[in-house]
């Protein structure tokens, strides 16, 4: 099965020649890290369970445990910056407010009123922040951290991510829904309600653009919401299959989503379309930070840790799938998925073509195809029902052409 799995990576590889967009680091830690954030090219800090925070002052290649007296999960970082210091702010389980204000080497904690599971953080600055987590909570501060408001969110969903452009612009968003204010968080009100829709992350670049992924549990389907008028509207989009837990832009174009499965996806024209990155773990990845259009980081479940010098592109990419008018093998669709999937694949000439499945030991699970086809463009159509949970490659043969793609069977 080694020698299967070997000979079947390096079919994968051989057809995908290239640079490496995004390269693993050393995180030290095996907890799994749930939110980071850099404050330069080469400082920066991530956060997880058991109360991990890391920290690093060399770009990502070397990673320290920072102590902070905390072993409660902890689930989002984010820094308050003024133009005379920067204070670190991390909330997590049971109500965990934390705060430093020596870039991570002391910790204070704070009382936030709440035991409930606090999810997402947002400072405008080192005064002015606010968290929301579990039964529809939201909490302000305007005394960095020292005290916390209960505001009135009016829903009593989970909410798993919020975000403030200015004092008074703020969305968030959760199991179901959409909320925004417009008065610094006094009032909430509903802008995109969908009771089965999953929504993991919401960013916005300023009060008008922003972006919210989610996954549906009923179609089974992942999609990005967009809007460009702060929220009156939202538009959906395909994010690929991401099953996104996070989502980042640094302008109103360039955007990336991360998520599932090691899912990575990138967008060059404001969330319309997006093209899958190859992040070379299978670990649920749960947040993704650029600093600018080229240098990101991403963390993960395990303690998995990704760096990319550019944008996350592969350069020098030679599958010949990419080429106009020549032999094509897409990914499936959706992805991950339950039972049902399907995928294209088209010949410019009649020829024998072969399309087999494999799991990840490299052994022959089924045939998809075996045929001989005339030129043209063809859906194959792959029901899971019997097969286990896992991640599978499907592989397509035909003349000289050769091409392989993942796919993840979730129950």
């Amino acid at each position: 099965m080694i020698i299967q799995l070997i000979i079947l990576t390096s079919l994968f590889f051989k057809v995908c020649e290239a640079q490496q967009g995004w390269i693993l680091q050393n995180s030290n830690t095996d907890d799994s890290l749930r939110s980071l954030k850099f404050i330069n090219l080469q400082t920066g800090w991530a956060a997880g369970t058991n109360g991990t925070i890391i920290k690093t002052t060399d770009s990502g290649n070397t990673w320290k445990k920072n102590s902070s007296s905390i072993y409660t999960d902890l689930n989002s970082l984010t820094i308050g910056v003024n133009p005379a210091d920067t204070i670190i702010f991390i909330c997590g389980d049971s109500g965990i407010v934390i705060r430093s204000i020596d870039l991570g080497s002391s910790w204070t904690q704070f009382k936030s009123g709440t035991g409930i599971n606090l999810y997402s953080i947002s400072f405008i600055n080192s005064l002015t922040g606010w968290v929301c987590g579990n039964n529809g909570i939201i909490l302000k501060t305007t005394d960095s951290g020292n005290s916390w408001l209960k505001l009135n969110s009016s829903t009593d969903i989970q909410l798993n991510s919020i975000i403030f452009t200015d004092e008074n612009h703020g969305w968030t968003a959760g199991f179901g829904g959409i909320f925004s204010t417009t008065n610094g968080g006094l009032n909430w009100f509903p802008q995109f309600i969908d009771g089965y829709l999953v929504l993991r992350s919401i960013y916005f670049t300023d009060q008008f653009h922003g972006w919210s992924a989610y996954y549906d549990n009923i179609a089974f389907g992942p999609e990005n919401a967009k809007t460009t008028d702060g929220g009156l509207s939202w538009i959906n989009y395909s994010m690929n299959n991401s099953y996104s837990i996070s989502i980042y832009f640094y302008n109103i174009m360039n955007g990336w989503s991360s998520g599932f499965y090691g899912r990575i996806n990138h967008s060059t024209d404001g969330g319309v379309s997006w093209t899958n990155q190859i992040s070379n773990t299978d670990e649920h990845l749960n947040s993704v930070f650029f600093l600018d259009s080229v240098n990101g980081w991403i963390a993960g479940n395990s303690g998995v840790m990704l760096k990319t010098t550019n944008a996350g592109v592969l350069t020098g990419f030679t599958s010949q799938s990419d080429l106009i008018g020549k032999y094509s093998l897409t990914q499936n669709y959706p992805n991950p998925f339950n039972a049902g999937t399907k995928f294209e694949y088209e010949l410019p000439e009649d020829g024998n073509v072969g399309i087999r499945l494999y799991d990840i030991t490299g052994k022959l699970v089924k045939i998809l195809e075996e045929r001989f086809s005339t030129a043209g463009l063809y859906t194959v159509n792959f029901n899971a029902s019997g097969f286990t949970s896992g991640i599978y490659f499907y592989r397509m043969e035909s003349g000289d052409f050769v091409d392989v793609k993942r796919l993840v069977i979730l129950k």
